[in-house]
Parts: structure tokens; C-alpha cells; sequence
């Protein structure tokens, strides 16, 4: 968690749970939903033939070094409208929230998934994640992280019941035990607000150094 640089009121209705994922960018706790636009998939395409071409070409040769910086543009070209979208979307977040709350995950173990690997690098989560982070400190708000291992998608938002197994293909959370129908995303977002007020309602949270302040109850 990171601790404020600046004293102000933080308020209790501005604190917003995330669940990132690869169907949709993002889902915050407030039932908002932020679009996947994959970046990279829209290129591969472009990549691959601009590959294919590279093969072709004798290495030394001015038309391999051209063909080179093609492909090279075709990224930087992924990675700037990558980083763009990042930008937008948490500083979106940041303007409307004083608090927000995220897992702590572990993205460089995820990307060693072969079939998800793509996906997960192309969708940025760690930029968006530290964009998210610096943008709320310098604003005077909170970033939290709750524990990577804390079970938001197969626990019901709703009465709290938490399910064996969630597998990623269901998208759709619904609890046996209270009948809440729900959408795994959001369920998942409502959460992890819930268990990050849950962190900060026991502790004490220092606002700019010698100020200190609390997040009123829920």
C-alpha cells in the first residue's frame, strides 16, 4: 500500500475496487467496464507477413536492414497506442476516485502460460498498474493492493460463500447458497473493494507524513 503525499479528505463513496482480465481491460467495483482493444492482435497480421518477408532477405543486405526497421516500427507503433490507452484509462480513474483498490499480482509468473502469454503481455496490466499507482500519489490518494492469493472471483459478493473452483471460461458468478447471479468481473471488482476497505479499517492511514487520518466505516 502506499502511503499519500499530501493531506486531504479522502472519501468513504470514492473508493473503487479493479479486477483486470483479458476479456475486458478492466472491471471496477462501481459495475464500469473498460474495454480490451489488444493492441498487439490487431497487428499480427502486419507482423507476421512483415516476418515472412525478413526471412527472405540476405543478412548484410540494406533491403534485410529495411525490413527490419518495418517490424520495429510495427511495435513501437503497438507500444505507444499500449501506453496511450494505459494513460487514458487510469488517469480517468484516478480523477473520479480517492481510493483504489487492485490485486497484487503476479504477472511476470502469469506470462509463463504459453497459451495466455501473448494475451497477457499485449493487455499491459503492469504499466496500467504503476501508472495507477504514481498517478494517486501525486494526487494525494491511496493505492492498495490486497493479497495475490485473496479468492475475488470464487467468492460471492453477496453473502460471501466461497466456491471450490471458478474455472475462466465461466463468466458468470452464481452462488447456490443466496441465488446472487452476477458477472464474474464484477463480483470479483466488488471483492477486492471489500476485502481493501477491510485492510484499511484496522489501520491507521497516515495522510502527507504527520497528518493522519481515517477511512470512515462502511
Amino acid at each position: 500500500m502506499e502511503t499519500a503525499p499530501q493531506t486531504q479528505q479522502l472519501h468513504e463513496k470514492r473508493v473503487v475496487g479493479i479486477d483486470v482480465g483479458l476479456k475486458r481491460f478492466a472491471t471496477l467495483s462501481d459495475g464500469t467496464e473498460i474495454a480490451n482493444p489488444r493492441f498487439l492482435g490487431k497487428q499480427l497480421r502486419k507482423l507476421k507477413v512483415a516476418q515472412r518477408k525478413l526471412k527472405n532477405k540476405h543478412k548484410g543486405s540494406a533491403n534485410r536492414r529495411k525490413q527490419v526497421a518495418v517490424i520495429a516500427k510495427l511495435h513501437f507503433k503497438v507500444r505507444n497506442a499500449r501506453k496511450d490507452y494505459a494513460h487514458k484509462a487510469s488517469s480517468t480513474i484516478v480523477k473520479n476516485h480517492d481510493i483504489v483498490i487492485v490485486e497484487d499480482l503476479n504477472i511476470s509468473g502469469m506470462v509463463q502460460n504459453r497459451k495466455l502469454s501473448r494475451a497477457i503481455s499485449d493487455v499491459g496490466w503492469g504499466m496500467f498498474m504503476e501508472m495507477l499507482r504514481y498517478k494517486l500519489q501525486w494526487a494525494g490518494k491511496l493505492f492498495v493492493t490486497i493479497d495475490r492469493y485473496f479468492a475475488s472471483s470464487k467468492t460471492c459478493s453477496c453473502c460471501g460463500v466461497v466456491k471450490d473452483e471458478m474455472p475462466l471460461h465461466i463468466r458468470t458468478f452464481e452462488c447456490d447458497a443466496c441465488g446472487l447471479v452476477q458477472g464474474r468481473d464484477l463480483n470479483a471488482a466488488i471483492n477486492i473493494r471489500r476485502q481493501g476497505m477491510s485492510q484499511l479499517l484496522v489501520e491507521e492511514i497516515r495522510v502527507g507524513g504527520s497528518s493522519e487520518a481515517r477511512i470512515p466505516r462502511l
